[in-house]
């Protein structure tokens, strides 16, 4: 097997994904193959999740399910257009360099990312502003924009927020924080001044 698809892809996903922690099968991004010429690359820490579609070239997949290690993603050159995955039926290689699937199962991202119809009814959450710095340049690097790109971002209160960019190729699901402070304020009081 030998395919072929997008860099900025992976990376995107990478943005995503597990730095340090203890569940080892989030340290990376995972790829899945369903269809024909398009599978879907995936980047994860628990409280952020990144989803893009992949349409590759090459041989045909019937199905692939792999977590492609950070070490693997980061040695890539990130100026290269197109990244090769290949299969010997022995030894995994990505960009030419060889690498070792995580073993593990990547989480569930069907039951996290939202139906299309439940964004109707939208109410504040409260997000980690960090998250949202991570979402921006994830979906940023994935649509080859500006880092400083604004995206619509859909709160959905205390359930998970959507950010994304108007298109079905990518999105952005955020896991809300709980509020040290949940009072209604929203101003400064001005009879102090």
């Amino acid at each position: 097997m030998k395919i072929t698809f997008k860099t900025t892809s992976l990376f995107a996903a990478l943005e995503c994904s597990a730095k340090k922690d203890i569940r080892y099968y989030l340290q990376g991004i995972n790829i899945q193959i369903k269809k024909i010429g398009v599978g879907m690359v995936y980047g994860c820490d628990g409280h952020i999740l990144f989803a893009g579609q992949l349409p590759y070239d090459g041989d045909y997949v019937a199905e692939l399910n792999i977590i492609i290690p950070t070490d693997a993603v980061k040695r890539l050159n990130k100026k290269a257009e197109l990244t090769e995955l290949e299969f010997d039926g022995q030894n995994y290689m990505l960009g030419g360099a060889r690498f070792v699937p995580v073993d593990g199962k990547y989480p569930d991202t069907g039951r996290v990312i939202p139906d299309i119809d439940s964004s109707i009814d939208q109410s504040p959450g409260t997000y980690n502003p960090d998250l949202l710095i991570r979402g921006r340049a994830a979906l940023a690097l994935y649509l080859g924009v500006k880092p400083n790109y604004t995206f619509n971002f859909i709160q959905r209160g205390s359930d998970s927020a959507v950010m994304h960019a108007g298109t079905n190729e990518c999105l952005v699901v955020i896991m809300p924080m709980r509020a040290t402070n949940e009072a209604p304020f929203a101003g400064f009081n001005r009879s102090y001044m």
